[in-house]
């Protein structure tokens, strides 16, 4: 895996072997936790362990298949692991209080519906993920905004809203998927579309020295 795609993510690593809860905070953190709440889905946010950053060599631990994948479906590597950054910190065994598994969260109507019988396994989960993303990538004409917003929110919340749809929780998602690209490389984010079919302008993506995140065309 190259600098550029190990460079998504890098800080302290912690290890877990088996399945996490996971939600995300009112304020947009995603945190973690072994402890179920009383009905048994998610331990408070009081009892939640901040998710911890992932280490060059973990990142690097599923560069392969990564890359493998990104490059079967078309779909650029950084995006990729900008995805599994933001939905999992590169956590295997991350499970979110709805459901959501894995290293690219994959909800379970999703996994059947690409084929993957064990969440967990991290070459069927990314398989699955980034097959994903080339469908909603060709859904949106090669609009990585509203790919990465439909990732999160569902595809049909983003036709329903024309656009990101007004979830504080998508927008915030949207914003660290996007910041963790390079805007220069937006441009060529996406394979060519089918002919006929525009592509909206490349989105930059501004982030201002106090950590506020932006996107413009």
């Amino acid at each position: 895996m190259g600098a550029a795609a190990v460079g998504v993510l890098t800080g302290a690593t912690t290890s877990f072997a088996e399945p996490l809860c996971a939600f995300r905070t009112e304020a947009g953190a995603i945190v973690y936790s072994n402890t179920p709440s009383n009905d048994g889905v998610c331990a408070s946010e009081a009892n939640a362990l901040p998710a911890p950053a992932p280490s060059l060599s973990t990142i690097a631990r599923y560069g392969g298949v990564v890359s493998r994948y990104a490059a079967r479906y078309g779909v650029p590597t950084r995006l990729v692991h900008a995805v599994i950054a933001t939905e999992s910190a590169y956590n295997p065994g991350a499970l979110s209080s709805r459901g959501a598994c894995g290293l690219m969260q994959l909800m379970p109507e999703t996994a059947k519906r690409y084929g993957v019988t064990e969440l967990f396994d991290p070459d069927a989960n990314i398989r699955a993920g980034v097959a994903h993303l080339r469908d909603l990538l060709n859904m949106f004409r090669g609009d990585t905004r509203l790919a990465v917003a439909a990732y999160n929110a569902g595809a049909e919340a983003v036709r329903r809203y024309s656009g990101v749809p007004p979830f504080a929780e998508t927008r915030q998602y949207v914003a660290r998927v996007l910041s963790r690209l390079n805007p220069r490389a937006l441009a060529g984010l996406t394979r060519n579309p089918p002919p006929g079919k525009a592509v909206r302008p490349a989105i930059e993506v501004r982030v201002t020295s106090s950590g506020t995140v932006s996107w413009a065309n």
